[in-house]
């Protein structure tokens, strides 16, 4: 006993001193209002090479308004978003959080109260950390999901711009968990977000750091922006995989989902259309569908030019049976049917999204991949019929190059639902 009150004692005494240097801290940083550090963030490294915790604060309050004006967010709410990106990063440069670096936020809100900030900027100051690790609470409000997404993202690209990038279990600066955190927060936001799209406009205030770099190989995939948005993308895909694998959804499933990834990298569609393909699978005419579109695509990567190719587009006059005017026409109302169904779910989506009704927002979603793929089980029967009535690999050049093309067309149309070639067929 007699030991346990002797280290009972000193335990005391060293919480007795961190509470007081704590508590004189607080004192001393309470003397500067939070906005008025922000200069001082000049004093404090961002990434080596990339600047400072100053730079990534311009970044973050540009981006912030990128984001929050792309989401189709309220007007009224960016200056909000803005005010909160501008202080968000301000207590770094406070004594309290440079003796405890664990508080980043927390006493970056306690500090914004302090200072008379609006509630929603200091919660947003909060926020934007989070989630700190798996099973941590999400950003509850617009403004620290906007500014979380905005800060996670300026960091992942700007590690792997300078060719930072985690390997086994070394990851330094968090980045997997900082992917993971992007990718939860669009979606319980219910975000229509594409970071093919998003990413270029991240980058483009790192270019002068880019250019300034010392190693030409560093910053080689940086230079190119169609690289460095490729490299983003692919580091995202894992952790979107562990998010779908998460709810369930078979590994099929999965690649048939997240085929078009790479040219769109939007979290949402990609959970939206692996929940429809999930709840397809199940259906009578999957079996069906899934064999003609993979005869389709099959055929159509023998196309001049071949996979990944400049498509070419089919040209009527050079049809002559009727199945193939069939298919033609077939596809194109499908095409049209396909595109009408994906925008007015889109439309309808951002502005439950906007409204803070994220899980409703990705139910729309949800909603127009199963109307999708229902339309394309209806074009399944005149595809069967195009491959029973025609010779698409005729010894006319012309017109095999056409029947091909005809098919290429039709595997863009069924791709819209999933690259249906990955789904397992049950024996």
């Amino acid at each position: 006993q007699e030991g346990l009150d002797l280290v009972r004692a000193g335990n005391e005494k060293v919480l007795e001193a961190r509470l007081s240097d704590a508590r004189f801290f607080f004192e001393e940083d309470k003397k500067t209002p939070l906005a008025e550090r922000v200069d001082a963030l000049d004093g404090i490294l961002f990434l080596e090479g990339f600047g400072t915790m100053r730079d990534k604060t311009e970044r973050l309050v540009r981006l912030a308004g990128v984001v929050w004006e792309g989401l189709g967010l309220p007007p009224e709410g960016m200056a909000t978003v803005g005010r909160a990106a501008r202080l968000a990063k301000a207590d770094l440069a406070t004594k309290m959080v440079y003796e405890f670096t664990e508080l980043e936020g927390v006493m970056g809100r306690e500090y914004a109260l302090l200072s008379g900030e609006p509630r929603e900027v200091a919660e947003a100051i909060a926020e934007h950390y989070l989630p700190r690790g798996a099973g941590d609470r999400l950003p509850a409000s617009p403004f620290g999901r906007v500014l979380a997404i905005a800060d996670k993202l300026d960091t992942i690209v700007a590690c792997l711009a300078a060719g930072i990038e985690p390997t086994g279990s070394h990851d330094p600066y968090g980045l997997r968990r900082q992917a993971a955190g992007v990718l939860a927060a669009v979606i319980d936001g219910g975000y229509l977000l594409s970071l093919a799209e998003l990413v270029p406009k991240v980058a483009e205030p790192l270019e002068p750091f880019v250019r300034a770099q010392a190693s030409q190989a560093r910053a080689m995939q940086a230079r190119d922006p169609g690289r460095l948005t490729a490299a983003v993308l692919t580091f995202f895909l894992p952790r979107l995989r562990v998010l779908l694998e998460e709810e369930g959804i078979e590994y099929d499933v999965i690649d048939a989902a997240t085929a078009g990834w790479g040219e769109e990298g939007d979290a949402v569609r990609t959970l939206a259309k692996a929940r429809a393909l999930a709840t397809f699978k199940q259906a009578g005419e999957f079996r069906d569908l899934s064999a003609s579109y993979i005869r389709v695509t099959g055929l159509a990567g023998r196309a001049a030019g071949g996979p990944g190719g400049q498509a070419r587009r089919p040209l009527p006059n050079l049809f002559s049976e009727e199945a193939e005017f069939q298919l033609y026409q077939a596809c194109l109302a499908a095409g049209e049917r396909v595109s009408s169904a994906l925008a007015s779910a889109r439309e309808r989506a951002r502005k439950m999204a906007a409204a803070g009704r994220g899980a409703e927002a990705v139910g729309v979603m949800v909603d127009a991949y199963r109307t999708i793929l229902e339309e394309l089980s209806n074009l399944r029967p005149t595809v069967d019929r195009f491959f029973d009535d025609v010779l698409v690999m005729t010894e006319d050049e012309n017109i095999r190059e056409n029947r091909l093309a005809l098919l290429g067309a039709v595997a863009a149309t069924m791709g819209a639902g999933g690259d249906l070639s990955k789904l397992v067929v049950a024996s």
